[in-house]
């Protein structure tokens, strides 16, 4: 890809969608698309035996970074050590999150300069929703539209818990 201050042939990539399906065998490094549009505001990742680190390694490697997408089809590591970087990425955008709630909600939490999502998009799949409410709290000043959908063994569940935490949690802001 070349050195870090070299001109790549991806520098007006705006938007980018990874999918990294892998096995517990083989693992999918990111290494090689760290950076490689200084403009990307737009990241969508779909993953399975990927470490969370690799994949917020990529993400605060784009500091336009406003949109951020992560599907999570499979089992993830949480405990794999990443420490969170210096600075990161603006974040403005919309945040979409499928499968894996807590460990990446936490991440995205423990990231410096506070996040400022103005819409986000969360689908529990056979777990607790109430992961989110630190998420959508360190949002509060800026989020707009919320969806937060929660489905356990096939079917679709009601959560009056966590929408009342959630919607009071948005009543907050306007004062």
């Amino acid at each position: 890809m070349g050195s870090a201050g070299s001109k790549t042939p991806f520098r007006r990539v705006k938007s980018l969608r990874v999918n990294a399906l892998g096995w517990d065998d083989y693992r999918a490094s990111f290494v090689p698309l760290h950076g490689f549009s200084p403009i990307l505001k737009s990241l969508t990742l779909t993953h399975a035996s990927i470490f969370l680190s690799e994949a917020f390694n990529l993400i605060c490697s784009f500091p336009l970074l406003e949109d951020l997408g992560l599907l999570i089809v499979g089992p993830n590591s949480d405990t794999d050590g990443w420490n969170s970087p210096p600075a990161s990425p603006k974040l403005t955008g919309s945040l979409m999150i499928v499968g894996g709630i807590h460990p990446v909600a936490r991440r995205l939490c423990d990231l410096p300069g506070g996040l400022r999502f103005s819409n986000i998009r969360i689908t529990c799949i056979n777990e607790e929703p109430t992961s989110a409410t630190d998420l959508v709290s360190k949002c509060s000043n800026t989020l707009e539209p919320l969806t937060v959908a929660y489905y356990s063994s096939g079917a679709f569940v009601s959560a009056p818990v966590i929408s009342q935490h959630l919607t009071t949690v948005l009543e907050r802001r306007r004062f």
